[in-house]
């Protein structure tokens, strides 16, 4: 493919509008988690997406509407991590275990496993490295305009 040089900051966008699922938020936690700051390799990351370490929650808490609006941000992810581990538990129901016990329970898993935890999901940071240089500048042009 012959084109005009496209900006590297042209060429991101083009893959995130490509893939509609890339949440810029956790693509720049990965790449800063990494140490990643190369503009060929911040699109190498995007174009693997689907490979990074990230989970949504599968039921993400409404603190407004449970009556919990006023936890710090901290709290509120370690609340939230703790809900979504403690729906895996079968020794005991996420209903029966207070806020405080279920911010602990985030806290210490964040803290063990090295989670970078947001609102809306978790990333374990040192799983599942993305290869920044599995395709060149030519391979990536010809994958983001056929």
């Amino acid at each position: 493919m012959s084109s005009a040089p496209l900006g590297d900051a042209n060429l991101l966008a083009a893959a995130v509008k490509r893939d509609p699922e890339i949440d810029c938020g956790v693509l720049f936690q990965y790449c800063d988690l990494r140490e990643i700051y190369g503009p060929l390799e911040y699109l190498n990351v995007a174009l693997q997406y689907d490979d990074l370490p990230y989970r949504k929650w599968s039921s993400p808490l409404d603190f407004n509407e449970i009556g919990i609006d006023g936890l710090t941000p901290h709290e509120a992810c370690a609340l939230q991590l703790g809900w979504e581990l403690a729906g895996g538990n079968t020794t005991r129901d996420r209903g029966d275990m207070s806020v405080a016990e279920l911010i602990e329970l985030g806290e210490s898993e964040t803290e063990d496993r090295e989670l970078v935890v947001w609102r809306w999901g978790f990333m374990a940071s040192y799983e599942g490295e993305i290869d920044t240089a599995k395709y060149s500048k030519d391979q990536i042009l010809t994958i983001l305009f056929p």
